[in-house]
């Protein structure tokens, strides 16, 4: 199939990019000298292993770092890594772990299968790079024309073989005497019901757009509950845990308020899963089943996480985890790796092969998500523009336009003109704020003063002109701006002097370098509890108040910067401010940046660097046009 065959070169490809860029971290992806500090509980009873710099020499080892802080690095959480003695990683024992939380001067950690690390010894620890997804990946795409039974049909619809087919009536069990859909959620809007009810009738694919805001979560988690109740067995998965957490939250809360019977598992390492909803963790599950039923072997048995999974009726899992190779094994009619529904959340940034470890396993598939703004991570530019970024469900959406597609309009998140842009410029204007959030603002919340800072919906904070240029990039190519850090750090600093609590500030940057340059600067000022995140990093959340940073001041980072869906989701979320720091001559050379610094200009406040002279760093002041300025 040729298909196959493009799809596996691209892949293939982009494989290639991605180690080419591990090569070039190696440096960084590696930390010396760590100690074994000791161990913490966390309230769900995860253990944690805690490692510190050393902060000297012990037993002649080079230590991690010092004063007491982590050397540049770029291990972050959740990732897998090795463990071994210190300078010992030839000789020694390895052990594996998954990365719970990096701080400025800790790394915490959860042994993988129960592992234990010696008290007050020295380790080194590395960060693995797993193509494990890469293999999975190639492997699915070879055995798509092998694909038999339920899924066989599903994928003639997924490559326009065969119509996209719905039904004419809705299952009795589902509907009241009126022959409606009775709806466990009653606050679910028009649009929302739609959607739920165009989802249970479609026979192999429905596909549901929610752009931010519009309570797309809320209507998976309905159309998961009526399918249950039609008896259906589920899997729900996404490219990312949190993802797969947040619907597992939300099914979670359901259960308990309608006292379902839900019976779910949560696949995955427990450093991966929310603390919260670690009771589902099949380890867990299978513990508790296990007791209940006197079975002699311990609840890491694989056949016994093998039986509580085929006693659930929702699965839930990240896409790697569905592969044939994990514990749901290979595809079929019956058994633990069969299911009447798969849902792929946040499926636009999933490589469409990824999508696939989970759509062989069904006959009937839901795709969320937005393809309007982050596409799939794809090193390979070539790969890229041959078509690798086009997900599963963009091209589901060209490809059958509403016969497959329900879009979701009603969002409760923005104030309207920090909609407005993004309706107009991605949504073809069909954005409709809902009446509680329509005008809300800062002021509006508990405690917050009326201030020149909080007034605004929108700020355009304009950096032209006064010589605010970027440093040096780092070791891994990353870009920072000390002048737009400062600001940044001092308009948070307003907002919480005006009462802003600062876990509702949000602070978004295209550049790690300059997420870690504003995070330094807020715990200077002791607001750590700010999140400081890169675009990717925010994709799905929402703050209060959303302060970007554009960084760069010279244009050959502009084509980075301007990726309209990066814009996309930077701007949209924010609730009740959104202000934007950049340099507006430079930017203004991209159309789509051009378009939203002047309806910014038209609908909100401009202010420029110098308006926060008086706060910014003596060097950041040094800057600015006209020379040095006193303290």
């Amino acid at each position: 199939m040729e298909q196959q065959s493009i799809q596996l070169q691209l892949l293939g490809w982009d494989h290639a990019a991605v180690l080419q860029r591990q090569q070039q971290l190696a440096a960084l992806g590696r930390l010396e000298g760590l100690l074994v500090e000791g161990t913490e509980l966390t309230p769900n009873q995860l253990q944690l292993w805690v490692l510190r710099p050393a902060g000297g020499t012990t037993n002649g080892l080079r230590a991690a770092a010092v004063d007491g802080r982590l050397p540049k690095h770029n291990i972050r959480d959740r990732e897998p890594i090795k463990v071994f003695d210190a300078n010992q990683e030839e000789f020694g024992v390895t052990k594996r772990a998954v990365v719970y939380q990096v701080t400025t001067d800790a790394i915490k950690i959860v042994m993988d299968n129960g592992g234990e690390l010696t008290l007050d010894t020295l380790v080194d620890i590395k960060r693995v790079d797993d193509d494990s997804m890469h293999k999975k990946m190639q492997s699915v795409v070879r055995e798509l024309d092998g694909i038999s039974g339920r899924a066989r049909r599903l994928r003639a619809v997924l490559f326009g073989e065969w119509p996209v087919e719905s039904s004419a009536e809705l299952p009795a069990r589902l509907v009241n005497a009126n022959e409606e859909l009775q709806f466990y959620s009653t606050e679910l809007n028009p649009l929302q019901r739609d959607a739920v009810e165009f989802a249970v009738r479609q026979k192999h694919l429905a596909v549901i757009h929610g752009p931010p805001g519009t309570g797309k979560t809320t209507t998976i988690v309905e159309i998961i509950l009526q399918h249950l109740k039609m008896g259906c067995r589920i899997l729900a998965c996404a490219h990312a845990n949190t993802a797969v957490d947040n619907m597992l939250e939300r099914l979670a809360e359901k259960n308990s308020l309608h006292s379902l019977d839900l019976r779910m598992v949560r696949l995955g390492h427990p450093a991966r899963i929310r603390e919260s909803l670690l009771d589902f963790w099949l380890d867990r599950v299978a513990n508790s089943f296990r007791c209940s039923v006197g079975h002699r072997h311990g609840a890491r048995d694989r056949s016994q996480k093998k039986l509580a999974i085929e006693k659930s009726n929702v699965v839930l899992c990240t896409l790697a985890n569905a592969s044939r190779d994990g514990l749901l094994g290979a595809p079929g009619r019956q058994g633990l790796g069969a299911f009447d529904l798969v849902v792929i959340d946040e499926c636009s940034q999933s490589v469409e092969a990824a999508c696939w470890l989970a759509a062989q396993r069904t006959g009937k598939l839901l795709l969320t998500g937005d393809h309007r703004q982050l596409p799939p991570t794809i090193l390979s530019q070539k790969a890229a523009r041959r078509g690798l970024k086009v997900s599963l469900m963009e091209r589901q959406v060209i490809m059958h336009g509403e016969k497959a597609v329900r879009m979701l309009c009603t969002q409760y998140r923005m104030h309207e003109l920090i909609q407005q842009w993004p309706s107009q410029r991605h949504y073809g204007g069909r954005l409709e704020a809902a009446p509680a959030v329509r005008h809300h603002r800062l002021t509006d919340l508990p405690g917050v003063r009326l201030t020149e800072d909080t007034a605004p919906t929108l700020l355009l904070v304009d950096t032209a002109g006064c010589g605010l240029t970027e440093a040096k990039p780092d070791e891994a190519h990353s870009r920072s701006n000390p002048g737009e850090a400062d600001i940044v750090a001092a308009h948070v600093g307003a907002l919480v002097h005006a009462g802003v609590s600062p876990d509702q500030i949000g602070v978004i940057t295209p550049y790690r370098a300059q997420s870690t340059r504003v995070r330094g600067l807020l715990c200077q000022r002791y607001l750590e509890e700010v999140d400081v995140q890169t675009v990717d990093g925010f994709q799905g959340r929402e703050k209060e108040a959303i302060i970007v940073s554009l960084v760069i001041s010279k244009k050959r980072g502009l084509r980075f910067v301007a990726n309209k869906r990066r814009i996309n989701v930077a701007i949209t979320r924010a609730r009740r401010q959104l202000v934007i720091v950049c340099d507006t001559k430079l930017m203004s050379q991209d159309k789509d940046i051009q378009s939203l610094l002047d309806y910014m200009r038209q609908n909100g406040n401009v202010w420029t660097a110098r308006d926060y002279a008086a706060d910014l760093s003596s060097e950041v002041r040094a800057q600015l046009r006209g020379g040095p300025m006193d303290d």
